[in-house]
């Protein structure tokens, strides 16, 4: 019999897992979205740089 404030050792494991794969989702998530902004910021200054070599070269 358990203690009313017990929670036995395998639910422990089942709530630590799930706990741990959902800190892994939301983990690989946020660095999807990282690695997205500087694929963007990347490109805006690919972009300006393509923009002052034709001003360079034009003038």
């Amino acid at each position: 019999m358990h203690d009313a404030g017990h929670i036995p050792g395998t639910w422990r494991h089942t709530l630590a897992f799930t706990l741990a794969f959902i800190l892994l989702l939301g983990l690989g998530w946020q660095g999807m979205r990282v690695q997205q902004a500087l694929l963007d910021a990347n490109a805006e200054v690919n972009h300006s740089l393509e923009l002052i070599t034709v001003i360079r070269t034009c003038s």
